[in-house]
């Protein structure tokens, strides 16, 4: 995870060596879609992110990943990568969950939960 401030770059350097996810301010994508995004493939106007990529602090990560191709456009075409937002387990999300459950038996986020945490690990390739 790469996180804003200090260090941005080297972090975003040590990432994109593990081709760990980029995740800063709300953005988030594989090493291999933000270098997509910043090779000028035209991903990046369309992301859900496209407006956090432009704010000069992440102006290092774009630094970072410059000399970074993309390894395959196949994973960056996943319907995960056209969501509105990446699949969290923040305490609010799971607090949610959580009191739908408890006050009324309601299980029906808790299963599209898992459905939304399927499809993002099918898009990084971990099914």
């Amino acid at each position: 995870m790469v996180q804003a401030g200090a260090g941005m770059a080297a972090q975003a350097r040590q990432a994109a060596a593990r081709g760990h996810l980029v995740v800063a301010g709300g953005g988030y994508g594989t090493v291999n879609a933000v270098a997509s995004a910043l090779a000028g493939t035209g991903r990046v106007a369309g992301s859900v992110s496209a407006s956090f990529y432009a704010l000069e602090a992440f102006a290092p990560v774009r630094a970072a990943l410059k000399d970074y191709q993309p390894a395959s456009e196949r994973s960056l075409n996943h319907p995960y990568f056209n969501n509105a937002s990446p699949c969290t387990m923040l305490i609010d999300d799971v607090e949610t969950l959580w009191k739908r459950i408890a006050q009324s038996d309601d299980w029906s986020q808790f299963e599209s939960k898992l459905a939304h945490i399927e499809q993002m690990a099918a898009a990084y390739h971990l099914t």
